[in-house]
């Protein structure tokens, strides 16, 4: 497994790899679809992925397909990622906060919360008073993606707003519209000056030249495909 060179970066800006996991078998999007990480056709498991990740790498992001789809986590495969190290933030596809509190307790640093997801604003408030180890990923596309009217209907920097005045500090924006050209600088603009003292703000990034514009615009960091990031699979 070899890792790609990356593009220079300013030193505060952190890539942080995103590790795609369908019960036990990492997968990579292909043609609209996910497909399993193979190297020469032989399989390779998702912590073998996390362990060369962690070498260069300070922060994984880890993404639980069959988690997000069924609320079905796989987290016997879920602790052996977390028993590689370091930092994980996990996305495995919360939709109440009482459920918050399990893949904090099976290892992960951080979890996120996603609009896409979660039921309402009461459920996200909820969740941080259960954990302060919490990120709000805000999924747009063309407006916020959401299951409830109140989310839908608020502007990026509004809910980072709302949700900052409760005491949250950490933001992912992630772009999901399909063919959209790089991030956009009004919506890095409008959420950098809605952060509160000391937030910190994450964009998802579909491709290597997406960052070096991230970095300029003054985001701390983004979350990309670990498969962009490889050579050699199949």
């Amino acid at each position: 497994m070899d890792l790609i060179d990356m593009p220079d970066l300013s030193k505060g800006f952190v890539t942080i790899p995103s590790l795609a996991v369908m019960g036990r078998t990492p997968v990579w999007v292909k043609d609209n679809k996910y497909n399993p990480i193979q190297f020469k056709g032989i399989s390779v498991s998702p912590e073998a992925i996390a362990h060369e990740l962690s070498k260069r790498f300070d922060i994984i992001h880890y993404l639980d397909i069959t988690g997000i789809r069924s609320q079905k986590v796989e987290w016997n495969t879920f602790q052996r990622v977390m028993d590689e190290g370091g930092e994980v933030w996990a996305d495995v596809g919360v939709t109440f906060s009482d459920t918050i509190i399990d893949p904090l307790m099976s290892g992960a640093s951080y979890a996120i919360i996603t609009t896409k997801m979660i039921r309402s604003i009461e459920e996200i408030i909820s969740a941080y008073e259960l954990t302060e180890n919490l990120i709000l990923q805000i999924d747009i596309e063309d407006g916020i993606i959401s299951q409830d009217r109140d989310i839908n209907s608020m502007e990026v920097r509004e809910l980072i707003r709302e949700i900052s005045s409760f005491g949250m500090d950490t933001f992912i924006i992630d772009d999901l519209k399909a063919g959209r050209k790089g991030p956009s600088r009004k919506i890095i603009s409008e959420a950098l000056g809605s952060l509160p003292s000391r937030g910190r703000l994450f964009m998802g990034a579909s491709d290597l030249d997406e960052l070096r514009p991230l970095d300029a615009a003054g985001v701390d960091g983004a979350i990309i495909s670990a498969s962009r990031l490889m050579r050699g699979f199949d």
